[in-house]
């Protein structure tokens, strides 16, 4: 448990792989490390806000390519909200997977590839849940059941995958709030 007493706001600037790296939240004044709410933005260009627990993604959060957000051209980029454990995304959320297309002048925006609403295990969509493959506008397909390694194994009843789709669509809800409190109570370090 996190004793906010504890806890204090602060900048850490760090080099990873000789590329830097920047963390902004709440940090424990005694262990030294990330707890309670932050951003960091990594050397990869991935950018996790949401909750940390002894230097880990723990709770609900929000971890994204750059390109998700920047819309670089040409390329491929992710974006997850939901619940994360031990630094890995683990329970209920819902990931994207964006095109951002090859195109200096903007008239084609970024569009959504596939999506997966349901629960996700150790990093990987996992158990039940409901995935969406836009292979054109007009062309969708949806695969709902239990998977494995992205994988549909098996159909299950639909009133389980409902339900497994409403936690996921929840807790991305719950972490989208906590991306609104952390940019309400970072207003300075910004």
């Amino acid at each position: 448990m996190i004793d906010p007493c504890k806890l204090t706001f602060d900048r850490v600037i760090y080099e990873d792989d000789t590329k830097k790296c920047s963390y902004i939240g709440q940090i424990d004044k005694i262990k030294k490390e990330k707890n309670g709410i932050g951003k960091e933005e990594f050397s990869n260009h991935c950018t996790y806000i949401g909750h940390w627990l002894n230097g880990l993604f723990c709770g609900h959060g929000k971890l994204y390519t750059r390109a998700a957000e920047e819309s670089n051209a040409g390329e491929y980029s992710l974006c997850y909200t939901g619940e994360f454990e031990d630094g890995q995304m683990h329970g209920f959320g819902v990931l994207v997977r964006y095109y951002i297309p090859n195109d200096t002048l903007r008239k084609e925006p970024k569009r959504i590839v596939d999506k997966f609403s349901g629960q996700f295990t150790k990093g990987k969509p996992g158990a039940t849940g409901r995935r969406i493959i836009y292979q054109s506008k007009y062309n969708v397909e949806t695969l709902e059941g239990n998977f494995i390694n992205n994988q549909l194994t098996y159909q299950c009843r639909p009133e389980r995958i409902e339900m497994a789709v409403q936690r996921a669509e929840e807790s991305q809800r719950i972490a989208e709030a906590v991306l609104s409190e952390y940019i309400r109570t970072a207003p300075v370090m910004r």
